[in-house]
């Protein structure tokens, strides 16, 4: 299988996935959906939009039947983007720190 293949198929979404996607409305449902793709394959939050896979926004934009037209310049600080980096982190059983041990390396290891 070439690479294009494979990294369309990583780009299709769960029934739990698309329940997360579909808790927002318009574009905003592409945006938690490369959201969440993108975490679960770099273990991060993508900085700007096009850190995204081209591939990526055009399989999930079909999928989700979207126009694949954010702005490049979206701000994925503002309140929606913190409210869809929660439900990723949620769906994917992370959960944020609540104390700076939680921090140190030797408490980790234990």
């Amino acid at each position: 299988m070439n690479e294009e293949h494979l990294d369309g198929n990583f780009w299709s979404l769960s029934q739990a996935e698309l329940e997360i996607a579909n808790k927002y409305r318009g574009v905003n449902r592409l945006k938690c959906a490369c959201f969440l793709k993108f975490f679960q394959q770099n273990g991060c939050f993508p900085v700007t939009h096009a850190g995204i896979s081209d591939i990526g926004k055009k399989r999930l934009s079909a999928l989700l039947e979207i126009t694949d037209d954010i702005d490049p310049d979206y701000d994925y600080l503002d309140a929606t983007g913190r409210r869809m980096r929660s439900d990723v982190r949620t769906l994917s059983d992370f959960r944020r720190c609540k104390s700076p041990r939680e921090h140190d390396q030797d408490y980790l290891w234990q």
